[in-house]
């Protein structure tokens, strides 16, 4: 079913401590992993798996199903690009990242297309491309787009056992009043 078999606990990440973020989203309970097509378009297949209430989460055993995931993929990286894409307007729009953080949409792009060595406009234009991996910069755009929290985990080893720790909270705690 595309889940990995074992649950994971969830612990803060390291940096938490000193920022004291107030999320509303707390670590309880175990969850498990759900794996996507590692095909560049991973992070967009993620998002579209946690906002999908559809049959797409059957994609592992339903090409119509695996189609119907590419297409909302797609769809959320356009709509990623697109605010991204307000950067380079004059009145460009603020986009919250954690806390009481935020980036001009033109401060975000160019941050981002510096770690690369490209232009803004170049990292724009790849960003556009399928299968070109999306980060940081796509995930804050889809948070403010979609007004909804999105924490990021990495698979990490506390005590002995894996765990899921958490890395980021993009749009917490502004939206996690929202689902």
């Amino acid at each position: 079913d595309g889940f990995l078999h074992n649950s994971y606990k969830r612990i803060p990440g390291e940096w938490e401590r000193e920022v004291r973020l107030r999320t509303a989203y707390k670590l309880s309970g175990p969850c498990r992993i759900r794996q996507v097509p590692g095909d560049g378009n991973c992070l967009f297949h993620s998002i579209a798996l946690c906002l999908s209430t559809s049959t797409i989460h059957n994609f592992a055993t339903n090409q119509e199903h695996l189609d119907e995931l590419y297409e909302i993929s797609k769809r959320l990286r356009s709509d990623a690009v697109k605010v991204l894409l307000q950067g380079s307007s004059k009145t460009s729009q603020r986009l919250y990242l954690q806390g009481r953080e935020w980036l001009s949409c033109s401060q975000l792009v160019q941050a981002a297309a510096q770690q690369y060595k490209l232009s803004s406009e170049e990292y724009i234009c790849n960003m556009q491309q399928d299968s070109v991996w999306g980060g940081g910069p796509e995930i804050v755009a889809l948070c403010n787009l979609l007004q909804r929290p999105i924490h990021v985990y990495e698979l990490a080893v506390d005590d002995g056992e894996f765990v899921l720790r958490r890395m980021a909270c993009f749009g917490s705690p502004r939206y996690d009043r929202n689902e």
